[in-house]
């Protein structure tokens, strides 16, 4: 996490009416389909920043939609800071946003040094309001007062990942897997329900996936795959259940990735869409034309 410097250095300058330094800043992280999805996932807990610009960034945690979280980054001298950022995700009318909320960053000094006798901090310095968006469950726009935007991702610091489409996005595509051993996760499905709080039309199961694997032959070709099995009965039998294809969408020339089951045809079993952003190293959600929903849960893992 090498990255922040330059953030702060704008954010210093929230008061000044000079022009934006930077008009947009940070990955581009392609959302295929993402119009028509009706779900909406919690973004990832955990380290945010730009890897165009390491150095800084933020650490974000949400519970019951409320975010809290953290800014780290520099003085004008270059000596480190941080400030607070909390307030309740709001779910966006704008397109191509899920989640958005407007906060005050919160200055704080005078505290102790670590391993120093206990100091209260200084009450905080409050700055000018920063919009964040949160566009994917990966992928979050931040505007500054003066207008200046940088895109940030999650550092997947646990598990690696790959740019795979290199030449269409910078994203991390995570292994999620304990290589050689594929992993476990619990996938959870919704059907399409008024009361989301109804426990009938929720069901689950345990699957475990492969590492992610670009085929170079065959009909999968140039295609992102991750294998997906369903444990059966011992000793340590595994069926195939299908798989997590990645590929570059034929209409809109970007990656999308869809969850299937093997040898059956779209009419047979849904097939799920899930835009690459919501695919990370611990969670993903993905969503079919009639609004049926998965989540993937990874176990053993945080």
């Amino acid at each position: 996490m090498d990255m922040l410097r330059s953030l702060f250095v704008v954010m210093m300058l929230l008061a000044l009416p000079a022009a934006s330094l930077f008009s947009q800043e940070g990955p581009y992280v392609p959302c295929v389909g993402c119009d028509e999805l009706t779900h909406a996932p919690f973004p990832e807990p955990g380290l945010w920043f730009n890897p165009d610009q390491s150095g800084s960034g933020f650490t974000f945690e949400f519970q019951n939609g409320v975010m809290a979280g953290y800014y780290y980054g520099y003085d004008a001298d270059g000596d480190p800071e941080w400030y607070l950022v909390t307030g309740p995700l709001q779910e966006s009318e704008a397109s191509g946003v899920m989640w958005e909320l407007e906060v005050e960053p919160q200055r704080f000094t005078g505290g102790n040094c670590m391993g120093c006798p206990y100091q209260a901090p200084d009450d905080p310095e409050t700055l000018p309001a920063i919009r964040i968006e949160f566009l994917q469950r990966a992928y979050a726009r931040i505007t500054l007062s003066d207008g200046s935007i940088q895109y940030m991702v999650p550092i997947p610091y646990g598990d690696g990942g790959k740019a795979f489409f290199a030449a269409q996005t910078p994203y991390l595509f995570p292994t999620i897997s304990y290589s050689p051993y594929a992993s476990l996760w619990v996938l959870v499905f919704k059907e399409p329900h008024e009361d989301e709080h109804d426990p009938w039309t929720w069901f689950s199961g345990v699957f475990m996936i492969g590492e992610g694997r670009m085929r170079t032959g065959g009909p999968l070709a140039g295609k992102l795959e991750y294998k997906v099995f369903q444990p059966g009965p011992p000793p340590e039998i595994a069926a195939p259940f299908g798989d997590i294809l990645c590929e570059i969408d034929e209409t809109a020339g970007e990656p999308v990735c869809v969850l299937r089951a093997a040898g059956l045809n779209p009419s047979d079993w849904p097939r799920f869409r899930i835009p690459i952003g919501n695919l990370t190293d611990s969670r993903f959600s993905g969503e079919t034309e009639d609004g049926i929903i998965v989540q993937g849960f990874r176990l053993q893992y945080d």
